[in-house]
């Protein structure tokens, strides 16, 4: 004969603490964990693509006159010297500058530019999106 019922343990861990919940407890604590899990995951990935865009626009505002950031790099006695230079004469931070000073020459080029343009719109969309998850 088949059983008509049978029973079930619904213990689940709740802020660290093991508890027995029935089906509507465990439903709420599975989704307040869903939405905190999506929160967390969406502020992550937008501090990712944010710490990007300043590194991309940093790249683009060298790109302009990439002629003076290369004779600014080659008059300097080292690369702090070079860092500094580069930083008060193009108001970037010391992140951008590093980048840029890590960065080879090869890519930097029209082509990158082009890029790196799309590359900005794509991260202010991205960045955009999560907002709106983070707000919703």
């Amino acid at each position: 004969p088949m059983e008509e019922s049978f029973g079930i343990n619904n213990v689940a861990l709740v802020d660290g603490q093991p508890l027995t919940l029935g089906l509507k407890e465990m439903l709420e604590v599975y989704l307040d964990h869903r939405f905190s899990v999506v929160r967390r995951r969406s502020e992550f990935r937008r501090a990712k693509r944010m710490d990007r865009l300043h590194l991309v626009e940093g790249l683009l505002v060298a790109l302009v006159d990439i002629d003076e950031v290369i004779r600014l790099i080659r008059s300097s006695e080292n690369s702090a010297d070079a860092k500094r230079r580069l930083i008060e004469h193009f108001s970037l931070s010391e992140t951008q500058t590093q980048y840029i000073l890590d960065t080879p020459l090869r890519r930097l080029t029209k082509f990158d530019r082009m890029e790196l343009e799309s590359e900005r719109d794509r991260l202010k969309a991205e960045i955009e999106e999560l907002t709106a998850i983070l707000e919703s």
